[in-house]
């Protein structure tokens, strides 16, 4: 049990504490609940609720369940009221829980009839095919044909021990990426950061070359958790400029999970992410759909409630923001805690974590 234990919390991405500091601080804590041969664990993300004392968890990487190695629905109701009761003790008054769209425990979870579940933002996943070749042809055929033609004019690239300056362009293209769209202080990371995923056996970095300079023009970083591979940290340059480098860059996103899982890993499905915006319609999910051949769902959230008194409390303290939110997790807080869109929430770098 012990050594099972110890590659859960060691070895899996998204609990993985080299990731966890790299992606959240000191924001990130790890919950563990046994009982006997039974085992529950989870990550949340305690966010500062500024100047209040208390924190909100609202993970920002990745879509997973909380690690559980048993389908007894007794004892992962059991987990999660005790794993809330700690919440309280930490602080910590509430939490969004992003769940796995192709997970178990949504079902788990619904069936019990305990749990408030809500719906946010549509995420882009499938399986991972057999091969590129495979793949490729599956792909719709206006998708297809800007591979092809993108093949000839880059590179795609995977960083197997990239060296110094290879993270330096990978950190560079990341960061103007962000600069460009405007993107929140927590999506960023520092240089530094990106030696330390590189030296992580869960996670890769991908790129996309120009054949003519040899400048990197798109990135990516894949985190591999339990049987997903998750496709976070992307980059690139104006697409206008360097058209069909972003989708050779998903497609070769691809590839190296089709190598990853014929090398015995455990990788099964592979997720792009999800959209800015809560149906199918959104513009983003529309381009990540081409690559997981149109299979998007629901990301699917448990609403908990960890200390609903003070939650109460500040609920009739905090004024409610008179613009309605636009983005899926602010529209989540606005049905569920809605003083939250009125306050700002601490994020690692700012902390200088």
């Amino acid at each position: 049990m012990q050594e099972y234990e110890n590659y859960i919390l060691r070895d899996q991405g998204l609990f993985n504490i080299e990731f966890l500091k790299v992606a959240y601080g000191s924001m990130a804590r790890r919950f563990v609940y046994r009982n006997g041969n039974r085992f529950f664990a989870h990550v949340c993300v305690a966010q500062p609720i500024e100047q209040w004392g208390y924190f909100f968890s609202e993970p920002w990487l990745g879509y997973h369940d909380p690690y559980f190695n048993t389908l007894d629905s007794d004892f992962i109701e059991d987990s999660i009221i005790i794993y809330s009761e700690w919440c309280k003790s930490q602080g910590i008054i509430g939490e969004l829980m992003r769940l796995n769209p192709v997970g178990r425990l949504h079902k788990i979870l619904q069936d019990t009839g305990k749990f408030v579940l809500d719906t946010g933002q549509m995420v882009s996943i499938t399986d991972i095919p057999k091969s590129p070749d495979a793949y490729l042809s599956s792909i719709e055929n206006s998708c297809r044909r800007q591979i092809i033609k993108a093949r000839k004019s880059f590179e795609h690239i995977w960083f197997n021990k990239p060296k110094a300056e290879d993270l330096l362009s990978l950190a560079s293209l990341y960061s103007n990426s962000l600069d460009r769209c405007g993107a929140a202080p927590k999506w960023y990371l520092r240089h530094e950061d990106f030696s330390h995923l590189a030296d992580l056996p869960c996670f890769d970095f991908l790129g996309v070359s120009s054949r003519t300079t040899g400048s990197l023009v798109a990135m990516a970083g894949v985190l591999y958790s339990g049987n997903m591979a998750h496709m976070l940290f992307v980059g690139c340059e104006d697409n206008k400029l360097y058209r069909g480098a972003s989708d050779l860059l998903y497609y070769s996103t691809v590839c190296r999970a089709i190598q990853r899982q014929q090398s015995n890993d455990d990788c099964k499905h592979i997720c792009f992410g999800g959209g800015r915006g809560t149906d199918s319609r959104d513009g983003l999910i529309r381009f990540k759909a081409k690559f997981s051949l149109g299979h998007i769902q629901p990301c699917t959230y448990v609403i908990l409630k960890h200390d609903p008194v003070v939650l109460e409390r500040l609920g009739h303290i905090i004024t409610e923001p008179i613009n309605p939110p636009s983005d899926p997790a602010s529209q989540l807080k606005a049905r569920h805690f809605p003083f939250l869109n009125s306050v700002q929430l601490g994020h690692p770098r700012k902390y200088g974590d």
